[in-house]
């Protein structure tokens, strides 16, 4: 994208170590670092931290990697009418069940993400397994 011209900007969950990427603009969603509240305050802190950054920064579109793990992101992004490029790796039912995830979390996770490619403009996959998936 940025050999093309535009200006990219990479926002993550602040976990580990913070990277420095050549010509890329890094933003970490600050967490809380415990255990089980991780995750939660993702989903919670996210929307507030990427709808304050489309404020001052108007993109022409937003690339996505497997957000079943954060339901707000793209209902976020699509209020401000923001173009949503959906990637996704893997088959969510597959990855909860390798997981060991209870039957609530999966179906949770399971409308999120069926939520998140309903919203998305672009949904690419990484595999024709996947594709079939999202398909049906």
């Amino acid at each position: 994208m940025k050999s093309l011209g535009h200006k990219v900007t990479l926002i993550a969950p602040a976990i580990g170590d913070k990277r420095n990427l050549t010509g890329i603009q890094l933003r970490y969603v600050p967490l809380v670092d415990m255990k089980y509240i991780r995750p939660l305050s993702f989903i919670l802190i996210a929307p507030f931290f990427i709808l304050n950054f489309l404020s001052k920064n108007k993109p022409d579109a937003v690339i996505c990697f497997d957000l079943y793990s954060a339901p707000t992101i793209v209902p976020s992004l699509r209020l401000f009418g923001i173009p949503v490029f959906l990637y996704l790796n893997s088959i969510i039912s597959e990855d909860m069940k390798a997981l060991k995830r209870n039957k609530l979390l999966t179906f949770i996770a399971g409308l999120s993400f069926n939520l998140n490619i309903k919203l998305s403009n672009f949904v690419g996959c990484v595999s024709e397994p996947v594709k079939e998936y999202v398909v049906r």
